[in-house]
């Protein structure tokens, strides 16, 4: 059986954009996913709509994630990965 969407409530979008901002940083996004957790709980939005923001929001989280690995992982000006190798002690 198909859910019935709720109406939109104006309020809640903004309150949860507001907390996301512009989805830069984890706990931004967090403090979004706590709120639809809680507009769920309160009967605000439907179990759908706050499976598919939440999965959303997880993969922004996941994207952050791979963007920051990637970042750390570039070799750092004026060295490569070859000049950060372990080299032979010699005596």
């Amino acid at each position: 059986m198909a859910e019935t969407p709720l109406p939109v409530d104006e309020k809640l979008v903004t309150e949860i954009v507001e907390l996301a901002g512009d989805f830069s940083s984890p706990e931004r996004i967090n403090r979004a996913m706590g709120k639809i957790f809680d507009s769920l709980l309160h009967r605000r939005i439907t179990p759908k709509e706050a499976g598919t923001l939440c999965y959303i929001a997880q993969t922004i989280l996941n994207s952050q994630r791979t963007v920051t690995f990637i970042e750390k992982s570039k070799p750092r000006r004026g060295r490569t990965f070859i000049n950060d190798l372990p080299t032979a002690i010699r005596d």
